[in-house]
Formats: C-alpha cells, sequence, structure tokens
C-alpha cells in the first residue's frame, strides 16, 4: 500500500522538478501543464496504462522506463505472495 503512493509520487516529483517553464516549453513531458499532470502521467507509467495524451521527452524516457519496470516488478512480487498464501506447501 505505501509502495502504491509513495513511488509515484517520488517519480510525480523527478518529473516536475526537469520541467522548466520559464525556459518556454516542457523539458520532460510532452502537453504538461502542472503538478496534476506529472502525478497522473507517474500513475499511468506505474501501471504501463500510458494513454499517449502525455509524452516522455530526453532523459525521462529513462525515468518513465524504470517506473514501468518497478510497477512489473511489485505485481509479480505480489503475484508471488498471494500464490505462496493460497496454495498449501507440501511438508516432505
Amino acid at each position: 500500500m505505501i509502495f502504491s503512493v509513495t513511488t509515484p509520487s517520488a517519480f510525480a516529483l523527478a518529473y516536475l522538478a526537469r520541467e522548466n517553464p520559464s525556459d518556454g516549453g516542457s523539458q520532460c513531458i510532452l502537453n504538461f501543464e502542472g503538478h496534476y499532470d506529472a502525478l497522473y502521467f507517474s500513475y499511468s507509467a506505474l501501471t504501463t496504462l500510458v494513454h499517449g495524451n502525455l509524452a516522455p521527452v530526453g532523459f525521462c524516457r529513462v525515468l518513465t522506463s524504470v517506473e514501468a519496470l518497478l510497477g512489473n516488478l511489485v505485481l509479480g512480487v505480489l503475484a508471488a505472495m498471494f500464490y505462496q498464501l493460497m496454495v498449501p506447501s507440501e511438508v516432505d
């Protein structure tokens, strides 16, 4: 539960840190309009459901890939834990 809140928030802050609106445009996410877009994009990337309305550019492509890999890794770990709980272990 904590992972599902802290990880997207941390990545959203990383995306926001890469933005520089005083430069005249986005350096991290195309079509970026504010803080909520960073959080929305982060949750979308974590669940690998990025829709295309926001797109990473430059170094943020790496951040997005890492976030998607973390999301898949956590899903795999949770599935393995659930399986271990549900399937009785065999004792020799």
